[in-house]
């Protein structure tokens, strides 16, 4: 009967969905500097895209990573 190995912590063994999800956010938040280049003081929608697509770039990991002090208040 084989073994489970053991994973000293929990984003071991998930390179491949590691890399995937880092290059999508990375994508994300690169789009939204990009974004920047057609901004003009007129036209306010580059900066609103730029200030959504780095903002989804930011909380999409903190709301995906594990905290252990979310897991005590359940």
């Amino acid at each position: 009967m084989a073994q489970p190995t053991l994973r000293s912590h929990s984003g071991e063994g998930n390179l491949v969905g590691n890399i995937v999800i880092f290059a999508v956010l990375l994508a994300i938040l690169l789009a939204g500097f990009f974004v920047l280049q057609y901004a003009d003081f007129g036209v306010i929608w580059p900066f609103v895209a730029c200030i959504a697509l780095v903002s989804l770039a930011y909380v999409v990991p903190m709301a995906m990573s594990r905290s252990s002090s979310r897991d005590a208040r359940r």
